[in-house]
């Protein structure tokens, strides 16, 4: 964002870039926050006319100079980049650190997954012996099942 801002507008000086985040989307705003971003002014009630609530938060970020050499580097290296290349720099960049993050994200959800199947055997489990000690008695089930 901050990048394609500096490059696109070359004779203008951006010293800012901000963004309109739903209130309610707690996870864009971390998003935001983990990147430099601050909380600009309170919320701008009305500003989503489908989404309930209807608010939106300002996040908004400064532009330094580092942030200009950093986006004259990123063009001076796209430049020179064959169109091989780049695409490799644009999968190391982008697309790597994505498949990275959902992948540790699918993992997690296998471990829950994994785990709530864990919680029906053990129910299951304790249905069936109790079900076994009330068919049978408690003699000598409590000894088979435990």
């Amino acid at each position: 964002l901050i990048s394609t801002a500096i490059t696109a507008h070359p004779n203008k000086r951006i010293t800012s870039v901000y963004a309109h985040v739903w209130e309610a989307n707690e996870d864009a705003l971390s998003w935001y926050l983990n990147r430099g971003f601050s909380v600009d002014g309170g919320i701008i009630q009305g500003y989503y006319r489908r989404l309930r609530p209807g608010g939106a938060r300002v996040l908004r970020r400064g532009i330094g100079v580092n942030e200009y050499l950093e986006a004259r580097k990123m063009e001076q290296v796209c430049a020179s980049l064959s169109r091989e290349a780049l695409a490799d720099e644009v999968q190391h960049r982008l697309i790597t650190p994505k498949l990275e993050d959902q992948a540790e994200s699918e993992t997690e959800k296998r471990k829950v997954d994994q785990k709530e199947a864990e919680d029906v055997r053990e129910a299951d489990v304790g249905e069936f012996r109790d079900n076994a000690q009330a068919a049978m008695g408690s003699k000598g089930v409590h000894e088979t099942f435990s």
